[in-house]
């Protein structure tokens, strides 16, 4: 791995759009009309909001619950096969995990 720092350019057009260049590719892009900003990129990251943290929870759970479904899915495919009954436990743990997912 090389310590390199590879150095980006913040271009805005004429029109407002956006673009971060490297700089290797700045003679390329850039047109006389453009304003050039060196650009850092921002090292921290914000803390999540409570809509972000919702969501991720959201996804934790549906996660959950549908790995816990993949994992005794061949409980369901041995009783259509064999006839064998899944166990009491396993048919209540798929419903509850079925309920908790979020659509």
């Amino acid at each position: 791995m090389t310590d390199e720092v590879i150095q980006t350019y913040k271009v805005t057009r004429a029109d407002g759009l956006v673009s971060y260049v490297r700089k290797d590719y700045l003679d390329s892009v850039v047109s006389d009309t453009d304003t050039v900003e060196e650009y850092i990129a921002p090292t921290e990251r914000p803390d999540p909001t409570v809509e972000e943290l919702e969501y991720m929870e959201i996804l934790t759970t549906n996660r959950d619950a549908r790995e816990y479904l993949i994992s005794t899915d061949w409980y369901v495919t041995r009783q259509a096969e064999t006839g064998k009954e899944v166990p009491a436990d396993i048919l209540t743990k798929r419903a509850e995990a079925r309920a908790a997912v979020i659509e």
